[in-house]
């Protein structure tokens, strides 16, 4: 009997910390597509799109979520196209972060940054929160021009 019970405590503790794949997940998630009324994307410059202002109200980033970013600005629907060469990313726990506050850089499992999963589309990339953790994401891309979209211009 004592064997029973130690072994059924053993299951216990594994399936615990050992949860199915997948038991967290969020749903996916498309953000500034063509008529979003919540995007609040913006064009920066010509290398430069962010998904909102830093002390706006920042993503809802669920967990094992996949947000799909097309980098588009809000108020122009103007789309930055280019390689993307850099996506810094930061992470807090509420919506609109404070002083009081700090948010944290976006790495690791975190922010998984998945590139070409729309095939060919230089104006999209996805974000992946591999974590079951919830946050809000506030995000900063740099892209290079790429030469289909200089092709024109010579």
């Amino acid at each position: 009997m004592r064997r029973i019970v130690i072994a059924a405590i053993a299951i216990a503790i594994v399936t615990v910390a050992c949860f199915p794949q997948g038991e967290c997940e969020s749903p996916f998630v498309e953000y500034c597509f063509a008529g979003d009324p919540n995007c609040q994307g913006h064009i920066i410059d010509a290398t430069h799109w962010e998904s909102g202002p830093i002390d706006g109200a920042w993503l809802p980033y669920g967990p094992e979520q996949v947000v799909e970013m097309h980098m588009r600005d809000a108020v122009t629907g103007q789309l930055l196209s280019g390689d993307i060469v850099g996506v810094f990313g930061l992470v807090g726990a509420t919506q609109s972060q404070d002083a009081g506050i700090l948010p944290a850089p976006c790495a690791g499992q975190l922010c998984e940054v998945l590139y070409g999963q729309d095939g060919l589309d230089p104006s999209t990339f996805d974000i992946k929160n591999d974590t079951c953790s919830s946050e809000f994401l506030h995000v900063v891309v740099t892209i290079v021009p790429s030469a289909a979209s200089d092709a024109g211009a010579e």
